[in-house]
C-alpha cells in the first residue's frame, strides 16, 4: 500500500479506487430511480362546456315556412286585402301575395304565389302606404311593389335589356327592376 500524503492528509490508493467504486453505485441508483411525475395544472374557474360535436339538425322546410308565417303575421300591420269581385269579397293575406302591379285602364293587379290574378280599384302609392311597415314588401319599379320573400330569381330580360324578378314555376309574370332600386333590392334578399 501507497500512502500519499496533500497537505496533512493520509489516504491510501486503496481507499481512491473504492470511493470510485461507490460513486458508481450512487449513479447507477440515481438512474435507476423512477422520475416522478410531474403535477398537472388544472385550470382556474370554469370547466369548458363539453359542444357537441355535430350541428343539431335543422327543422324540416314545412316548419320553418309555418313558423316564418305566423312571425310576419304578427309584425304585418295589414292584416288581409280585401278584393271584390262579381261573385263574392276575397281577402288575400299579404303573405301569399307575390306582386302588386299597375294596369293600362288604372287598376290595381294583384298576383298570388299560386299565380291567381285579382284586380282591384286603387291606386299603388295607396296600398305602398298601407304596406309599408310590412318589411316583405318593397317598391321595385314605379309600377311594381314585390313581395320580397316570394321572389325566386334576379335576371336580366333578353328582349328589354332591364332586370327583373320572377317568383317561381307557378307565378307566369314578373316584375321590373328600375336601376335605381336594384342595390337596395339585392341588400334585402342577400343574407
Amino acid at each position: 500500500m501507497q500512502y500519499i500524503s496533500f497537505s496533512g492528509l493520509c489516504y491510501n490508493s486503496a481507499m481512491k479506487n473504492t470511493k470510485k467504486a461507490v460513486s458508481r453505485n450512487q449513479s447507477k441508483r440515481k438512474q435507476a430511480k423512477p422520475a416522478m411525475p410531474t403535477p398537472v395544472k388544472r385550470p382556474r374557474g370554469r370547466p369548458p362546456k363539453v359542444r357537441p360535436e355535430e350541428p343539431p339538425a335543422p327543422p324540416p322546410a314545412q316548419d320553418a315556412q309555418l313558423l316564418e308565417t305566423l312571425l310576419l303575421r304578427l309584425v304585418s300591420p295589414l292584416k288581409s286585402l280585401p278584393v271584390q269581385t262579381n261573385e263574392a269579397v276575397f281577402y288575400i293575406r299579404p303573405e301569399d301575395i307575390a306582386y302588386l302591379t299597375t294596369t293600362a285602364d288604372r287598376r290595381i293587379l294583384i298576383v298570388d304565389r299560386a299565380g291567381r290574378e285579382w284586380q282591384r280599384f286603387d291606386m299603388l302609392s295607396a296600398l305602398e302606404k298601407r304596406l309599408s311597415a310590412d318589411p316583405r314588401f318593397f317598391r321595385s319599379h314605379k309600377s311594381f311593389l314585390i313581395n320580397v320573400f316570394a321572389v325566386k330569381t334576379l335576371r336580366k330580360n333578353p328582349e328589354t335589356n332591364g332586370l327583373e324578378v320572377t317568383f317561381g314555376d307557378q307565378v307566369k309574370g314578373a316584375a321590373a327592376v328600375s336601376a335605381g332600386n336594384l342595390k337596395q333590392l339585392r341588400a334585402l334578399l342577400e343574407l
